[in-house]
């Protein structure tokens, strides 16, 4: 009862650290907001690929469409947390499930649940993104993979790689493709009697050199593609070694069948839905197979090598080359075996408490790549066991998981390795018990002080991005815009966006973004001109999509682009320019209304605007007084004083402004573009506002410069409350 209620606990502890952080969270390049705008886009109108653009595969489409109509969901930022806490938890408790199967240890079980879930932190930054799914899928097929070789199951195997194998090539294809060469490998070498195992073997691992080539081939030159290729090749090289020694001619015809027969039932009914809602088989093909190859190398991210990367992989695969050439597992190869795992682990252990220059995540994909064979490998001569060969199946995925990294090594990284986690605490947990089996004097001391590292460890890492939630939360207030009323962010983000879509819902039309930023088309309810939408849409649409949706701008005089200059400048650097067709057009026929910190509204020229929740200080006047203007849309009440205070806590008050006949206010009624539209009133009470109004109130000089960036103005009424909430600009 006692692990059981721990387990509870420990399950809530990790729900409640991943809402606080998942719903802190915005990342400016939205690409959420790309997914989610698709997502409704595809359950609106169907046609995925035809009309609606998207980089992903149609299982994850079909996925979100199904959960969407079971449950009654909206595909929203609110919506898109919880489900991406779903998938966070879900990849969690199967890899801790792999863990207490392998050890039936709870502090093991407790470790490896605590530290895979810090080890996915990133979902935080890209709710809705196939990659949660991915990861999900990746820790279902590992963990049920294993439990089948396990279980002695061959049938179960082939079922679970060509089920799950199907839904992650629907997904995105080079993963997927990734997933079935593990399973299809695996279950070759475990085929046949011995001759055809040792070349299955020998083919397996020519395929390891070559894969990795063949899959970086464009751009292969560069040294951060060799060094990765080379990487993978030195840690599967081992392992397929390791999973010769260990075959079992377990697999035949039947077997065989069993993965190519579901794999393809599951693709047939996922093409199959996505064909009913309107995609042609020549669309499908375009969208699952011909596009992803031309997105490759759109945009890079390049891997950041830790020192002496490639030494360690060159001195991993040199060991197990020459451990390869004993008949026996000799005393000596077990004895450094035991000495790596226990050195690297505390090693790992130290960056999962934060001791190390990088990160756990960073740790797993450079240096547990190498060392992936040497966490599973045999400390004896028997044949191995059930469950070792269990092992060797996690290992082998997450080797070749990890090249989910090439070629945009965000965080893919994390997605791609995060099977890292099991196998090193699994082969942590053996290293320990061999010594303490080999080393009776030893016994208490090395499985304490072993377990007190994991658990010291594990706790460090899970309270460290726990306490980070908690302050984001407590920090940071509720967004309140549609489809965002859970989310909360800090009080600039906050004032920006609202300030932004409020305008955005008086003015706009057709809503379009550079870069794609659709969130705010979810927050606005404003179409985009049409239903291809793509982030980075300057290099991901066609010259003919870039017309088609410049054709419908230019009919919309209504029209509005957000554009986040930050992002824009960014790209620049980075030698990705955003220039092509519709860019050039944007240039010319729009121009910036309103900027508030990195983002800026723009318009057809020529175009003014009433900019409502904005405030514009005047030059110094005689008297030693300032105006103070402010456009607003309306008030529920009427307005009794004006503040302006500090944007950040603890919010300082720099100046408060009575509303009565010793300081009145000037009112003067204006119409959408900013022109007045009545006669202007000098009143001693601001009365509850119906229709958009300027407010002009004058206030002393304060004695130091007023940083606007800094600084909001608040309406209140006479008890208090907030009546609106205007940023100052320039």
């Amino acid at each position: 009862m006692l692990p059981v209620l721990a387990g509870i606990l420990l399950a809530s502890a990790l729900a409640i650290t991943g809402y606080w952080l998942l719903f802190t969270t915005f990342m400016a390049y939205d690409d959420e907001g790309y997914v989610l705008w698709s997502l409704r886009n595809f359950a609106a109108h169907g046609r995925l690929y035809g009309e609606v653009f998207t980089q992903y595969g149609p299982f994850f489409f079909n996925y979100y469409d199904a959960l969407a109509r079971i449950l009654g969901l909206t595909f929203d930022n609110d919506t898109s947390r919880w489900i991406t806490l779903f998938h966070w938890m879900g990849a969690t408790a199967f890899c801790a499930t792999f863990a207490w199967r392998q050890t039936r240890s709870h502090l093991v079980m407790a470790a490896t649940a605590g530290l895979t879930f810090v080890y996915l932190w990133v979902m935080i930054n890209e709710p809705s993104h196939p990659g949660g799914l991915l990861t999900l899928l990746v820790a279902a097929g590992a963990a049920l993979g294993a439990w089948a070789i396990e279980r002695e199951r061959p049938p179960a195997f082939a079922i679970v790689a060509g089920v799950i194998g199907a839904a992650m090539v629907l997904t995105k294809i080079n993963v997927g493709a990734l997933f079935v060469f593990s399973a299809v490998a695996w279950m070759l070498v475990n085929t046949g009697e011995a001759r055809w195992g040792r070349n299955a073997a020998l083919l397996v691992a020519v395929s390891c050199l070559l894969l990795p080539r063949l899959l970086m081939q464009s751009p292969y030159s560069l040294p951060w593609v060799a060094t990765f290729a080379f990487l993978v090749a030195a840690a599967a090289l081992p392992l397929v070694h390791q999973l010769y020694r260990s075959r079992r001619p377990e697999h035949g015809p039947a077997t065989w069948g069993w993965l190519v027969g579901t794999g393809l039932l599951a693709a047939a009914v996922v093409i199959g839905c996505t064909y009913w809602r309107g995609s042609t088989l020549v669309e499908l093909m375009q969208g699952i197979l011909l596009d992803p190859l031309r997105h490759q190398g759109v945009y890079q991210i390049p891997a950041q090598w830790l020192p002496m990367t490639r030494e360690l992989a060159l001195g991993s695969l040199a060991f197990a080359a020459l451990a390869a050439t004993r008949a026996r597992v000799s005393g000596w190869v077990t004895s450094v075996v035991i000495a790596v795992r226990l050195g690297a682990g505390l090693w790992f252990l130290a960056a999962c408490a934060g001791l190390t220059t990088f990160d756990m995540a960073k740790f797993g994909f450079v240096y547990g790549l190498p060392l992936a064979w040497i966490m599973i490998a045999p400390l004896h001569d028997r044949q191995a066991s059930p469950a070792e060969r269990a092992r060797s199946w996690v290992a082998w995925v997450f080797v070749w998981q990890s090249l989910h990294a090439y070629p945009v090594a965000g965080s893919q990284i994390n997605w791609g390795t995060f099977l890292w986690v099991p196998v090193f605490i699994v082969g942590w947990h053996e290293a320990l018990c061999h010594v303490a089996e080999r080393l009776p004097r030893l016994r208490l001391f090395s499985l304490v002080t072993g377990g007190t590292l994991l658990a010291i460890a594990t706790a460090t890492a899970v309270g460290d991005i726990a306490q980070k939630g908690f302050v984001r939360y407590r920090s940071s207030t509720p967004l309140g815009l549609p489809g965002a009323t859970q989310l909360r962010s800090p009080p600039d983000l906050n004032s920006t966006l609202r300030i932004l879509c409020d305008n955005l819902r008086a003015h706009g039309g057709l809503l379009f973004s550079l870069p794609g930023l659709y969130s705010f088309n979810i927050w606005t309810g404003r179409p985009t001109p049409t239903l291809a939408n793509a982030t980075h849409w300057f290099s991901l649409l066609s010259v003919a999509q870039q017309k088609a949706i410049r054709a419908r701008l230019e009919s919309d005089p209504r029209a509005c682009v957000v554009v986040h200059r930050g992002l824009v400048d960014f790209l620049h650097a980075s030698g990705f320019p955003t220039t092509g067709p519709l860019f050039d057009y944007l240039m010319a026929d729009f121009e910036p209304m309103l900027q508030i910190d990195d983002y800026e509204l723009w318009v057809h020229r020529g175009r003014t605007l009433a900019l409502y929740g904005t405030a514009r200080l005047s030059p110094g006047a005689a008297g030693g007084l300032r105006r103070l203007e402010l456009v607003v849309r309306r008030t529920d009440h009427p307005v009794a004083w004006v503040e302006v205070r500090d944007l950040f806590p603890p919010y300082g008050l720099l100046e408060k402004n009575l509303i009565n006949a010793v300081h009145p206010a000037w009112l003067t009624p204006i119409d959408e573009a900013g022109v007045p539209a009545g006669p202007m009133q000098i009143l001693s009470e601001i009365p509850r506002l119906t229709r958009p109004t300027r407010i002009s109130v004058e206030y002393p000089l304060l004695p130091r410069p007023m940083p606007t960036a800094y600084l909001l103005v608040v309406l209140r009424a006479s008890d208090g409350r907030a009546l609106g909430e205007l940023r100052l600009v320039r």
